[in-house]
């Protein structure tokens, strides 16, 4: 394509852009009545500053070319070509998919879906407001480009060049309502999927995400790593499913054709936390990171915290909780004083041995810390930590439990209880959403206990959404470092693959999937920020494919309320569509 850098040809691609859109053309075009026209009419479909319309008339089905998303900022503080094809433009380091939005939007008109838009947003808090008057030119030359690489590119229905909006759209700004034959088929793709089975393999993370420096994290790769270390981690089902195509694992195959989908996602959320991972994952971003404690917890938060329980502390520091109990166990049992302590993710916790402080108290004391814990200090999550001590030893028990704050707006879960449907939360699921948005809650000792349980309420053959954290590859493992421990437990997750396949319905679909890295061998014992795998099988689904590198945890939140004819989620796109 030859530069648009001369006004001749500016116009041209301007006036390209106007026919299809029919932009009002009985005052001349000036690129500022065509920037605030373009923005306008994007809105109306997209609620975004700027979208990409990209058709193929191929078969008279009409699909779109190629999707992208440019953080605006980026534009701003990036010296782009002013006319490119756009795999020059992928192909230039300009873009951070970190902040990126990617909507998928249908466009309708006559009740006919004929196209769908590619949109560019970006995230408030991470960038500066886009300064239209100042960029506007630059942004229209993008635009102008793009759509005449589509337009050279692709061949555009004449029912395009009719688009128009009705007085409806202009009154329901962002609404679209999906073509009759559309909806059709959706309805009986709901109708034959009566369930959703979510399995979150905790701490399980596929490599460092761009952003992994602002939380010391470069180069941690849970799973890469661990296989690299142990020369090699054979994981022949999740092979199957099609793991060894989402990132190289040494031992794990990408060659294998696989049974599902397979792709991996990014954490929009702020932090790298359990609590932001799971909320994300059902369509709550965390904007800003829960806080942190790296020197201990003030002096007022304990004073308070001490006179309500009417006992002293010992600790207040962050720590790795085997380590703590061994090093103030004693202390403790001769006190009677519990162990507050912290690490670098978000958390109040209180380890105390079972035959010292009750376990019912125990848990009185996490809700007093969970009640004074708000504001500025509204941790993520009180921790009870109880212990015993066998032959001398101290031993963590399985009563460990979560106090999380409360998810700030409804969730997934929340929106599938309300049609009617079960939501069943298996191991800490209840902790985390506290126990909001469930219609059942198990709990359970340890993984093999929540695959168990999970197969259990696979074959009762119930509707709606059964969610399971499997948290021993987290907790037990990544924690402390045990790189054998976490291999183990993820052969033997591995192993259980084929019955809970087995086990699926027509009507089952299964995605795995996990809320943050914590990777056993780097020097770190603490979460980390890392993509997390996507892996997603059905009996129902249409031949596997990637799903490529999905820009949010809320990506699965938003398919799953597509499966299920919920309204869409404020976040999140949905790859419903990739599916069916």
């Amino acid at each position: 394509m030859s530069s648009i850098s001369d006004e001749k040809k500016l116009y041209q691609r301007i006036k390209t852009l106007s026919d299809v859109f029919l932009l009002p053309t009985s005052k001349p075009l000036d690129y500022k009545s065509i920037i605030r026209t373009v923005t306008k009419h994007f809105k109306i479909f997209t609620e975004a500053d700027a979208s990409v319309l990209m058709l193929n008339n191929n078969n008279e089905n009409l699909t779109p070319v190629f999707s992208i998303g440019i953080p605006l900022s980026k534009i701003k503080d990036s010296t782009l070509p002013l006319s490119t094809r756009l795999k020059e433009i992928v192909s230039r380091p300009v873009l951070d998919v970190r902040y990126s939005s990617f909507m998928n939007t249908p466009l309708i008109h006559d009740r006919k879906l004929i196209g769908l838009s590619a949109v560019f947003s970006t995230i408030p808090e991470y960038f500066h407001t886009f300064e239209r008057d100042k960029y506007n030119n630059l942004l229209l030359t993008i635009l102008a480009s793009y759509f005449a690489v589509s337009i050279e590119n692709v061949t555009l229905s004449d029912s395009i060049k009719s688009l128009k909006r009705s007085d409806e759209q202009g009154k329901c700004a962002g609404t679209i309502h999906i073509a009759g034959d559309v909806t059709e088929q959706r309805k009986s793709c709901n109708q034959a999927i009566q369930r959703v089975i979510i399995i979150v393999l905790d701490g399980v993370g596929v490599g460092a995400m761009p952003d992994a420096h602002l939380y010391g994290d470069e180069g941690s790769n849970t799973l890469g790593n661990i296989a690299d270390v142990l020369g090699g981690l054979p994981l022949p089902n999740l092979e199957r499913l099609g793991l060894g195509r989402i990132i190289p694992i040494k031992g794990v195959s990408p060659s294998i054709a696989p049974l599902g989908f397979y792709g991996k996602m990014s954490e929009i959320s702020a932090g790298k936390d359990t609590t932001s991972g799971h909320w994300e994952m059902t369509g709550v971003i965390t904007r800003k990171p829960f806080p942190t404690y790296p020197n201990g917890f003030p002096k007022e938060i304990i004073n308070t915290f001490t006179n309500k329980i009417g006992r002293s502390i010992l600790g207040n520091k962050p720590a790795s909780g085997t380590e703590i109990i061994q090093e103030l166990g004693k202390e403790h049992i001769e006190t009677e004083s519990p162990i507050v302590y912290t690490s670098a993710d978000s958390v109040f916790q209180i380890a105390a041995c079972e035959d010292v402080i009750p376990i019912s108290e125990l848990y009185k004391m996490c809700e007093t810390a969970r009640e004074i814990l708000t504001g500025e200090h509204a941790v993520g999550r009180v921790i009870a930590r109880p212990f015993v001590v066998k032959n001398g030893q101290f031993i963590r028990t399985d009563r460990r439990k979560d106090f999380s704050l409360a998810p700030p707006s409804s969730t997934l879960l929340d929106h599938v209880l309300q049609k009617g449907l079960e939501v069943v939360g298996i191991g800490k699921i209840g902790d985390i959403f506290a126990h909001k948005g469930l219609s059942e809650e198990i709990h359970t000792q340890d993984n093999q206990d929540g695959i168990t349980h999970t197969i259990q309420c696979i074959r009762r053959n119930s509707k709606g959404i059964l969610i399971t954290n499997l948290v021993d590859f987290d907790m037990k493992y990544g924690h402390r470092n045990d790189v054998k421990g976490y291999a183990d437990a993820l052969k033997t997750f591995d192993n259980s693959i084929p019955e809970i396949l087995e086990t699926l319905g027509k009507g089952d679909i299964l995605f795995i999937t996990a809320d943050h890295g914590c990777d056993p061998t780097t020097p770190s014992t603490d979460h980390s920020r890392e993509y997390v795998p996507l892996l997603v099988y059905g009996k129902a689904l249409k031949s596997p494919a990637s799903l490529g590198i999905r820009q949010s945890f809320a990506d699965l939140g938003a398919t799953v309320a597509d499966i299920l004819g919920l309204p869409p989620l404020p976040c999140g796109w949905s790859f419903y569509e990739n599916l069916f």
